[in-house]
């Protein structure tokens, strides 16, 4: 039988920042992983990291997951495409909530923010339409990674820590008979562990009944569209969002990709059943379109290039980074959403610290 301080289950971004987190701190780690790495939602994110939300609670979490990504960019080679990321206003209430955003993330030490008047929008995003738009809140230093980079880089700097990763190792058992002494049975074989982490995405939730405990993962739909928008159109555009969190309006967004193409797609806040079933496809394309082209109506030849559908697993009440139940050697790192990748250094810091 196989042994180690920490597993890890799960080989997405929360898992293994989790994994790098602890490995860091001098504590020997096993990652399991039922198929390959970024094999799950991680692998189908657009990687947008940004700052630009409104409560503190979710500036001081993206703050420390900036620091993170600075560590992986400065040490260990990560490649971080610096676009800025502007979130759009229509209302003087936006703006109002802006003005707060930027002296909140000012005071967390992040830099480069903003709050724009529609003619500096205008220079940033010169094909915008600026009907009915109050202004925006803008982060020069905002960008995107891309995921399975991503994940292979917390990858290589868990085995130089001397951690180990098992692919191909779904977890289908579990025993303990005290706190700190765990037998994890997977189908390579068994690890006896003093710490168990659940980061298993959209599966923990059943993998935390493995563990004997209760937690409701949703999977929200995430559809994400490939769009040619003509040559030169997306050289230097940034992120943008038509979406104040908490609105009742249905959010647009977008993401550059090449100098000619983007991704983009619509968000929504939802909750219960309906969020497991695929919007069809077709009402959500006629949707996106209406939104692209009163925001960009000089995008009128845009064309899809393609498409993918992935998850937003999603817990009630936010993130979870610690423990569910008395037993702290069963931590639980889960429920990011769809913005899992941008806090992931942060949450795999937090449980770190809960387990060094």
């Amino acid at each position: 039988m196989e042994s180690t301080t920490v597993v890890v289950i799960g080989c997405g971004v929360l898992g293994l920042a989790t994994a790098e987190a602890v490995s860091s701190r001098g504590l020997e780690v096993l990652v399991l992983e039922k198929e390959t790495i970024a094999s799950g939602v991680t692998g189908r994110s657009v990687g947008v990291v940004e700052t630009q939300y409104l409560n503190e609670e979710d500036i001081a979490l993206r703050a420390r997951a900036m620091e993170g990504f600075a560590r992986l960019i400065n040490d260990h080679g990560l490649e971080f495409t610096r676009t800025g990321y502007l979130r759009l206003g229509r209302s003087a209430d936006d703006l109002a909530a802006f003005e707060r955003s930027k002296g909140v993330q000012e005071s967390y030490g992040i830099g480069g923010v903003e709050v724009l008047e529609p003619a500096e929008i205008a220079r940033v995003v010169p094909d915008l339409e600026l009907a009915g738009i109050t202004g925006g809140l803008w982060g020069a230093n905002d960008g995107f990674v891309d995921p399975h980079h991503l994940c292979s880089v917390l990858a290589g700097s868990v085995r130089r820590n001397g951690g180990r990763i098992w692919q191909q190792a779904e977890v289908v058992g579990h025993e303990s008979s005290r706190p700190g002494e765990h037998v994890v049975m997977t189908r390579r074989g068994e690890i006896r562990a003093e710490v168990v982490v659940n980061a298993a995405g959209a599966e923990a939730g059943r993998v935390a009944a493995i563990l004997g405990q209760d937690l409701e993962v949703v999977a929200e739909q995430h559809r994400v569209l490939h769009v040619r928008v003509g040559a030169g159109r997306a050289a230097g555009l940034p992120s943008v969002v038509d979406y104040v969190p908490g609105g009742a309006m249905e959010g647009f967004w977008l993401r550059r990709d090449t100098v000619d193409t983007v991704f983009s797609g619509l968000h929504v806040e939802s909750r219960g059943e309906e969020a497991h079933e695929p919007d069809d496809e077709a009402s959500f394309v006629d949707r996106w379109a209406a939104r692209l082209l009163k925001l960009f109506p000089g995008w009128d030849s845009a064309e899809l290039a393609g498409s993918w559908t992935g998850a937003y697993p999603t817990a009630d009440g936010g993130p979870i980074a610690g423990p569910l139940s008395d037993d702290p050697t069963i931590v639980t790192v889960a429920g990011g959403g769809g913005y899992g990748l941008q806090i992931a250094p942060a949450l795999g810091a937090t449980v770190a610290d809960l387990i060094a």
